[in-house]
Parts: C-alpha cells; sequence; structure tokens
C-alpha cells in the first residue's frame, strides 16, 4: 500500500507542476473552471506518468447513490478507493437518463479533483460574497 499511495503522491505532483488555464466559463456567475474534458486530460497524463489508473462508477445502494473512485498500482494491482455521496441533478429540459448522464460527469469530476488534489476556488464559499444582493427598487 505504501508504493501505491507514493504513486499517488507522484501524479498529484505532476498535477500541480501543471499550467493549467481553466477553459470553462460560467457566464451567469461570473467564473471560470476546469471542465471534465481538462481534468480527466490531467490525470490521464499524471496516472501515466505515476504507472496508475482508475475506475469510476457510481452506485446506489441502502444509503443512497455514492461514486467510486478506485485508482489502481499497475505494477502490483494494488487499489485505494475514495466514495462520495452524490445525487441526480435537476436539469431543466432533460430527460432521466441524461440527469444521471450529469451526476456521472460530476461525480467523477469531483472525485478525481479530491483524489489527486486540485483545488478549485470557485467551489469555495469563503471564496465568494454569498450574501443575497439587496433588491434595487426603481
Amino acid at each position: 500500500m505504501k508504493a501505491l499511495i507514493k504513486k499517488i503522491q507522484e501524479a498529484r505532483d505532476f498535477i500541480k507542476k501543471s499550467n493549467l488555464k481553466k477553459a470553462g466559463k460560467n457566464d451567469f456567475s461570473k467564473y471560470s473552471y476546469y471542465t471534465p474534458e481538462q481534468i480527466n486530460k490531467l490525470v490521464y497524463d499524471a496516472e501515466k506518468e505515476a504507472g496508475l489508473f482508475h475506475k469510476f462508477d457510481l452506485l446506489r445502494d441502502e444509503n443512497g447513490l455514492h461514486g467510486y473512485l478506485v485508482i489502481y498500482d499497475i505494477e502490483t494491482a494494488e487499489t485505494f478507493q475514495f466514495t462520495q455521496a452524490t445525487a441526480i441533478p435537476d436539469i431543466k429540459a432533460t430527460v432521466s437518463t441524461q440527469q444521471l448522464g450529469g451526476a456521472v460527469t460530476y461525480t467523477n469530476r469531483y472525485l478525481l479533483m479530491t483524489a489527486y488534489d486540485i483545488v478549485d476556488n470557485n467551489l469555495d464559499f469563503d471564496a465568494h460574497d454569498n450574501r443575497t444582493a439587496p433588491v434595487v427598487k426603481k
């Protein structure tokens, strides 16, 4: 297990040294973010460098819906698992399959960000003014 954790740390170091610029833009809330494609590519490159592989599953059990990210050491087949509770988002003008796809995309991305310590200050409520804007009467 010690060798696997060391490889995960090597992958984290690889990611921390990258100079990735956020490609996603939320025009409504006015912030940039790492897209799922960016996270996937960054993690792929880091895992390839460190000799790792990951598998993601979204499963429902008696405790609700959970994402499971298992990281494998390619040489030894040792594993380390991250788990995250999640929910199916209510995405307007979509069918249930598309909403499930949204849950897979978001949960996978956030589990990868957790596992590889990819920090995005846009997800930090303390990084924003969260007060409700005052209503201005005209």
